[in-house]
């Protein structure tokens, strides 16, 4: 798990509904940990995740390509409800079907997949984003 206090890029504009906002400070995070950013916002019959990315890593004596769909999860208040506990047991499998889609789809066969939720507290001064990176399996199990 990965937990940042802020980012240099984190925009503050208050025209931008509260899942907006949560939305471009990830976006923003991730990019600056090195993903490039395939898809946001992605639609399909099976439903909808928030933002793709991938990026090419060293794993063993050679390069993987990785891709993560990424749900994100902007709140105001976290003290009742975590917002990481907000990507329900119906969501995770609506996002393995749109996975797999995708994947198929686009033929990645290839490449190493995995879901990740970027929790987004709003609340005080500055955001605090937390990355939880392989948040749940294929079959929608928490890990």
């Amino acid at each position: 798990m990965n937990d940042d206090t802020g980012s240099e890029n984190i925009t503050n504009a208050s025209h931008l509904s509260l899942g907006e906002r949560g939305e471009q400070i990830a976006a923003d995070y991730l990019e600056e940990q090195g993903w490039t950013i395939v898809a946001r916002n992605y639609t399909t019959r099976f439903g909808e995740v928030d933002i793709i990315v991938q990026r090419d890593v060293i794993r063993g004596l050679g390069r993987a390509q990785i891709i993560a769909f990424v749900e994100v999860k902007a709140r105001r208040n976290t003290r009742h409800v975590s917002p990481g506990a907000a990507v329900t047991s119906k969501k995770r499998k609506k996002l393995s079907a749109l996975a797999r889609h995708y994947v198929k789809q686009n033929r990645l066969h290839g490449f190493i997949c995995r879901f990740d939720v970027v929790t987004v507290d709003l609340g005080g001064e500055l955001p605090r984003l937390c990355h939880i990176e392989g948040a749940f399996d294929v079959l929608g199990r928490i890990r």
